[in-house]
């Protein structure tokens, strides 16, 4: 539907006024009825994801909408999550959508399929949810998730890929991390914000085709304020390293480990930046 420049223009205060804009009625599928709508904060979003609202928290969320929609029997849900910059946003879907499957002539970037849809736009990262997986349902969905994006500003966010990390990365596997449950499934360091992120400073990671044959190496970047700021967090991982992580050669600005495979990792400062490479066969 297209909508008066006066119309377009209030909707996009009312963006940035409220955080989300409403979808009007109008706007859903044909048959379909707003069912439900509900928002969470920072600090009820725990009764929303249980067990799953701690790394939402680490990406800076702010706010979630939830809308249900209903036509007889079907549901469909469409969740918006609003992070506080546009990195954030991306962090939690790379982490969510791992490696992606993106859908054609979809208007984000996005991976999914008939039972769910995860996206991105500026600040928010999206959830179109299909419960069941109805065929018949898809349209309807991606016809949502076209409206619901439609009303969300596409800020421009850091392209800290390119700032951070040197070419020749793999792209499926570059992620943005914020704090330790962003790191987590790739390694762990140690106990806690290990290198002292503070939920603000972004560090990214992607893996490099190694010097061994078949062999897959991961570089992490963590940029920090100043070279001070990078020092500390240095010296409190090298003093609270994860005891499975073996100290082979220390210096005053690097240390190489080895982990409990038998792989090699280094650790190194470089002005205000601390770099990480792991998954090291030889050095």
């Amino acid at each position: 539907m297209r909508r008066k420049p006066l119309f377009a223009a209030l909707a996009l205060v009312g963006f940035l006024v409220c955080g989300l804009s409403l979808l009007a009625a109008e706007t859903t599928p044909e048959g379909w009825k707003e069912t439900e709508r509900r928002e969470y904060t920072r600090n009820d979003l725990y009764g929303y994801i249980d067990g799953g609202a701690e790394i939402f928290l680490e990406y800076g969320f702010q706010k979630l909408t939830l809308i249900r929609y209903g036509l007889g029997k079907e549901e469909l849900n469409v969740e918006l999550y609003r992070m506080d910059n546009p990195e954030g946003a991306l962090g939690i879907y790379l982490a969510k959508a791992g490696r992606e499957t993106p859908l054609a002539d979809f208007p984000t970037r996005n991976s999914g399929d008939r039972y769910q849809i995860m996206a991105v736009k500026g600040s928010t990262f999206a959830l179109f949810n299909n419960p069941e997986g109805k065929e018949p349902l898809f349209p309807a969905l991606i016809s949502l998730a076209t409206e619901a994006l439609s009303s969300i500003p596409d800020e421009k966010g850091r392209d800290l890929f390119a700032e951070l990390l040197p070419p020749g990365f793999l792209a499926d596997t570059a992620r943005l991390f914020r704090g330790p449950l962003g790191l987590q499934p790739i390694i762990t360091l140690g106990d806690g914000d290990i290198l002292l992120q503070k939920g603000t400073i972004l560090g990214v990671l992607a893996d490099y085709a190694g010097p061994e044959k078949e062999e897959i190496q991961t570089l992490a970047v963590v940029s920090y304020p100043s070279a001070q700021e990078a020092k500390k967090a240095f010296d409190n991982l090298i003093a609270n390293l994860d005891s499975y992580l073996k100290k082979e050669i220390q210096s005053e600005d690097s240390l190489t480990f080895k982990d409990f495979s038998g792989k090699f990792g280094t650790l190194s400062l470089s002005g205000s930046r601390l770099l990480l490479r792991f998954n090291i066969s030889k050095i």
